[in-house]
């Protein structure tokens, strides 16, 4: 802010805080509301937001940004994928290279042979 805007604002208001602001005030987002989010999230950190909302009757919109920009907590959904053992993933990855690459991974590290000798399976 330059110094004429900050000194015709002080002249206009007579202090230095904001403006008051317009429109109603939260009526959902209350210091009592994040503190009972806050404690529900503590005792079960892996409850899904969606649920969560539906237990505490806030919007899940809502509940989505208080815990975003309010809580500073970062919300994910725990993905299902399957499981790769050691030998699969050798047979997935080894195949696919060049036979350059495989080369040089075989004198870069002996334990590449075991590998490739699981890929020709």
């Amino acid at each position: 802010m330059t110094v004429h805007r900050a000194v015709k604002r002080f002249e206009e208001l007579r202090h230095d805080r904001d403006r008051p602001r317009s429109g109603p005030p939260a009526s959902v987002n209350t210091v009592a509301n994040r503190q009972m989010i806050k404690k529900r999230f503590k005792r079960n950190p892996r409850a899904p937001v969606r649920k969560m909302a539906r237990g505490t009757g806030i919007k899940e919109t809502t509940l989505g940004r208080i815990v975003g920009k309010k809580l500073k907590m970062k919300t994910y959904k725990l993905k299902k994928f399957q499981k790769l053992i050691e030998e699969n993933k050798a047979r997935s990855t080894i195949p696919k290279m060049t036979d350059n690459t495989q080369q040089s991974l075989l004198k870069l590290k002996p334990t590449w042979q075991v590998v490739n000798t699981l890929g020709a399976l």
